[in-house]
């Protein structure tokens, strides 16, 4: 009778590790500046369904898909965090966010997160690249990973690729906003005018 039970469970795990999805690299941007309504949707990056960050006037991040405010050692709620990247996720110990982050001022400093999406079992790669002090506004960005599938080139996300897509990319471009850097080298150049037309030729998927 061992057997069967043994292999029931070997067969759950193996359905489990089946449908873990990872979005890794940091392609996508998000920011929040002091003083933004937190309840608009642009105030909010909408990773999945279930899972919207924001940040209120203070104190620290939370799922405004399914909390009114942030919580002390819960927040986001259906998340867990951990300090390193995608690449090691078999050796990464996650807590809750509070948990890992410790005091939120010196969260730039931390390097390479990663975020789980608990109810989706969805890993993404996350960096803090900005944070105002408590009471200050509640700005934050982060650059992070996006979801495998997503067309790059499509940068006004409604699912076409069109002349605003161009405009878009070019606004971004002399802004200076790295998720115009289509070649991934950390610098906008001609060559990232010529990556985005190339993605923007080949079509979404």
């Amino acid at each position: 009778m061992r057997t069967p039970v043994f292999m029931i469970a070997l067969a759950a795990a193996t359905s489990c590790a089946l449908g873990q999805e990872v979005w890794s690299g940091y392609d996508a941007e998000f920011i929040k500046v002091d003083g933004a309504d937190w309840t608009l949707e642009e105030n909010q990056d909408r990773l999945t369904d279930e899972v919207w960050i924001t940040r209120a006037d203070s104190a620290g991040i939370f799922n405004i898909r399914t909390e009114d405010q942030y919580e002390k050692s819960f927040s986001p709620e259906d998340t867990r965090w951990a300090l390193g990247t995608t690449d090691d996720l078999g050796s990464l110990v996650f807590n809750c966010w509070e948990c890992v982050v410790g005091r939120p001022i010196f969260i730039t400093a931390l390097g390479p997160m990663v975020v789980h999406l608990v109810s989706e079992d969805i890993y993404i790669d996350i960096e803090f690249t900005q944070w105002t002090p408590r009471g200050a506004g509640g700005g934050f960005a982060y650059v992070r990973g996006q979801r495998p599938d997503t067309c790059r080139a499509d940068l006004d996300e409604d699912g076409e690729l069109t002349l605003f897509d161009f405009l878009e990319f070019q606004n971004l471009f002399v802004a200076g906003d790295l998720r115009a850097d289509f070649d991934d080298d950390g610098d906008l150049t001609l060559f990232d005018f010529l990556a985005f037309q190339n993605e923007f030729d080949a079509g979404c998927p």
